[in-house]
């Protein structure tokens, strides 16, 4: 009976490397730095070995691939030599040994381009060789200044290791071969689902990348030669395209897949959460926060940034100290004034904390290299993208139209990857029409919702605002927070006379506090109820005035008025006649002599 197969001579016969007792090695038709198939040694499996091709080639096809190449009989369909008649290691050494004393190309052929391999420290370590007519070789330097046409045991690296380790943080674009590789240089794309499935586990994020309008058979490099404007588009392009997940249905073939696993396997592969919040936002998740205008969502998420690049509690929870990025797209010189009268509150400087802007609107998917560069240049590992507002970076053209809005939540869920790091991306939004304290869900409905992790909202009565979440949340159950919105000032906020302007920040109250608040509340409204029975027919400006209830002018705060009388109406403790006068009901008066408890 023969010996088994030594996995490193059949690697060096396949053109592969061996790992274990298995061999990577490039498929039928494949170039040879291609590592589309793998083959197990297996001394009981017919031949001595199992296939596995991670591009979908056939079976049967790769099976003849390895016999021809490790010098073993082809199949034959009525019968085969039996298996201790065939020395198998004798085959593979007189494959090796041709390999060895192949010479160069014959005549005719000539190099039309030569692809180094270097390894860490720039040495060269062998080369790929394009020839005319189209054929790749492998050949290694002899130390002599002469090749060997063969890598034989040299070390495989990958191509252009050099640069790789350069930027360890980088997109990693993987292609057809060394001419796509160096095609797309610092832009291009991940070769199929494939290459994915290799690195799944590595990478922090994969996209595999279907380039528009690309012909049959076609490559990165035929997408580029089209048009010349796609070199510029190529970066946008691919990271446009969806995150890949392994969940994606199994290739035909895939027999080397294992669907069921032991208990043990199954909870080995959990992630533990990687918080920025500790309990409420996690990194590499998508969450909006969604509230009604002035319902206090730029005064939470400004709150929000500063605790988190602080490293300090927000609203009582812990956080993990992180550089931050600020998108100020709806009304920068609001959140820069807000910014400003903040730090003092906080105690923070705003010339050192590892918070950054954006100003204005421009167009993510046009912008998204920028973005990196200008990101990594800072430093990287960001933990936390606050976008204020979602809808300002809308690239569609109607709001209304439900594969827009789900491009719109892909597009947010691109700074995931966008923005070194992996960082919770927590997108401000408006709600759905007409939405009330309790349905606060974002606009676009559930084909936005469908796209994020989570939905926080914010709701405001008065002078508190409430953060919780509504519609969906992936992660535990949390207490809603208060806020109370302070309006304040600070010496340089000043119009061009030098009055002070003010503005407004939040800070967290616990429950104690907002029980104190809640009760000045009803005090406010049983003033209210007073005034109302004493002048039925008094607007809200001079309910305002008898309050003594002013704004930071100095004008009466006619909306406070207004919110107590909408929250007398609710409660049925006022009721409004057909000739326009507030009178109180018999629950109201009650209410105004204490015997309402």
């Amino acid at each position: 009976m023969a010996t088994p197969i030594d996995p490193a001579r059949l690697a060096q016969a396949l053109g592969g490397e061996a790992r274990g007792d298995k061999v990577c090695a490039p498929g039928p038709g494949h170039s040879p730095s291609d590592r589309s198939l793998t083959v197990w040694v297996d001394r009981d499996a017919p031949d001595g070995f199992r296939v596995h091709s991670h591009a979908g080639d056939d079976p049967i096809a790769c099976k003849d691939h390895v016999r021809r190449l490790a010098g073993l009989p082809a199949f034959e369909a009525k019968g085969r030599a039996p298996r201790n008649t065939i020395d198998v290691q004798a085959a593979l050494r007189a494959v090796v040994a041709r390999q060895q004393q192949d010479a160069a190309p014959a005549a005719k052929a000539h190099i039309v381009k030569a692809y180094d391999y270097r390894d860490a420290d720039g040495e060269l370590l062998y080369q790929v060789c394009r020839l005319e007519p189209k054929t790749f070789r492998q050949r290694r330097p002899d130390g002599k200044g002469d090749w060997i046409w063969s890598i034989g045991e040299e070390k495989r690296v990958p191509y252009r290791l050099g640069e790789l380790l350069k930027y360890p943080d980088a997109s990693v674009f993987l292609c057809e071969g060394e001419k796509d590789a160096d095609r797309v240089d610092d832009a291009g794309r991940e070769k199929a689902a494939a290459a994915a499935a290799a690195l799944h586990g590595t990478a922090k994020s994969i996209r595999v990348v279907r380039l528009p309008n690309l012909p049959d058979k076609g490559d990165v490099s035929d997408w580029l030669d089209a048009d010349s404007g796609n070199a510029a588009r190529l970066v946008e392009v691919c990271l446009a395209a969806p995150l890949w997940t392994p969940a994606e249905p199994a290739k035909p073939h895939d027999t080397q897949r294992t669907f069921i696993k032991s208990s043990a396997d199954f909870i080995a592969a959990l992630a533990p959460p990687e918080y920025v919040v500790v309990g409420v936002l996690v990194r590499r998740f998508l969450y909006s926060l969604t509230g009604q205008t002035g319902s206090g969502k730029t005064c939470v998420t400004l709150r929000l940034a500063a605790s988190t690049a602080l490293g300090e509690t927000f609203a009582g929870k812990e956080t993990k100290r992180c550089r931050v990025l600020y998108a100020a797209a709806e009304n920068p010189e609001d959140v820069r004034m807000r910014w400003i009268a903040l730090a003092p509150h906080m105690g923070f400087d705003p010339a050192e904390i590892r918070v950054y802007f954006t100003e204005g609107r421009f167009k993510i998917s046009d912008s998204a290299t920028k973005l990196r560069a200008e990101a990594e240049a800072l430093g990287g590992e960001f933990g936390l993208v606050i976008i204020d507002t979602g809808p300002a970076f809308f690239e569609g053209d109607d709001e209304n139209n439900r594969p827009q809005m789900g491009a719109h939540a892909l597009l947010m869920r691109s700074l995931i990857d966008i923005i070194p790091g992996g960082p919770a991306v927590v997108v401000n939004c408006h709600p759905v029409k007409n939405a009330t304290a309790d349905n606060l869900l974002p606009a676009g409905g559930g084909t936005f919702l469908n796209e994020v992790d989570g939905n926080l909202t914010c709701a405001k009565n008065d002078s508190l605002t409430e953060l919780h979440w509504q519609g969906k949340f992936r992660g535990a159950e949390f207490a809603a927070m208060s806020f109370l919105i302070k309006t304040v000032t600070h010496q340089d906020l000043k119009d061009s006379d030098g009055r002070l302007l003010p503005t407004v920040i939040c800070e967290h109250i616990g429950e104690q506090a907002r029980e104190e608040i809640a009760e000045a509340g009803r005090q406010d409204e049983n003033a209210i109820l007073a005034l109302i029975e004493d002048d039925p027919r008094a607007s809200f400006n001079r309910l305002a005035q008898k309050a003594g209830w002013k704004l930071y002018s100095g004008e009466p705060n006619k909306m406070k008025a207004k919110r107590c009388v909408d929250s007398l109406k609710r409660a049925k403790l006022i009721k409004e006649t057909r000739a326009g006068r507030r009178v109180l009901t018999k629950e109201g008066k009650k209410a105004l002599e204490g015997d309402d408890e």
